[in-house]
């Protein structure tokens, strides 16, 4: 039965901890390993998905920093963009890092699991378009249009099985079990004031330290080969093993 077979008639992305402990089990081999740390560079082409306009800089506005830095293009689509004011700061933030494309859709923020057409839109531009990477929200993390995004994501995937782009799941809310890290220490001051771009946000939560206290937490703890002041963490996958982790977290109907 296909992803999208099991997950349609869902009212709202939920977190089920057997599908966590089964997670955690399946990635039993990563535990035996140190993390990978990788430097940003190689890749010739990036997307970032994200359900707001601010998961970017929070979860990832380091390495889009140095992405920057070293010239690689990242194109940037934003699925809710709510206000003026918020599509302003998004603005700001494609300046900011210099993002070769943003695109704005105006899906409404906490209803990205009642939109089966982001699925289409997504296999649509991943046809037309080649990205050596894909970061996407992880399918665990504490947000329901987190999760929505990247079954939508799965969705699209299911019918492009040509696809050889590499996925990184980036972390917001929750942390995720990484097997890549990046050392962002020389740019955690860039990082810093992205996230301030998101005046609109900041008013409710402090983003500034819930995004470096995680990343101070990765920096320390992530790997024994080097010690790092700030990280950011990732879990990548083939596009195959991403459908696969998703059908086994998945819940029947």
């Amino acid at each position: 039965m296909k992803i999208w077979n099991k997950i349609k008639n869902w009212r709202q992305p939920r977190l089920y901890w057997k599908n966590i402990f089964k997670y955690y089990a399946d990635q039993f081999s990563f535990q035996k390993s140190s993390v990978k740390i990788i430097k940003p560079g190689q890749e010739k082409s990036v997307l970032v998905l994200c359900p707001h306009i601010d998961d970017d800089v929070i979860g990832l506005g380091g390495t889009l920093y140095q992405y920057r830095q070293l010239g690689v293009p990242v194109t940037v689509i934003y699925f809710t963009t709510e206000n003026e004011r918020r599509k302003k700061e998004g603005e700001s933030i494609r300046d900011f890092l210099g993002y070769k494309e943003t695109k704005f859709y105006d899906f409404q923020p906490e209803q990205l699991s009642h939109y089966p057409d982001i699925s289409a839109l997504l296999e649509s531009f991943l046809k037309k378009n080649s990205f050596d990477v894909i970061y996407t929200p992880f399918h665990l993390d504490r947000h329901k249009d987190h999760i929505a995004l990247a079954l939508h994501l799965a969705k699209a995937l299911e019918r492009i099985p040509e696809l050889n782009a590499e996925i990184r799941c980036y972390e917001v809310w929750s942390p995720l079990f990484p097997n890549q890290i990046v050392d962002i220490s020389d740019v955690v001051e860039f990082k810093r004031k992205g996230i301030l771009i998101c005046q609109s946000q900041m008013e409710s939560v402090n983003y500034v330290d819930l995004a470096l206290s995680l990343n101070r937490y990765r920096g320390i703890t992530s790997t024994r080969e080097k010690q790092m002041a700030y990280a950011e963490a990732f879990y990548s996958c083939t596009p195959y093993a991403y459908l696969k982790l998703l059908k086994i977290e998945n819940p029947e109907k």
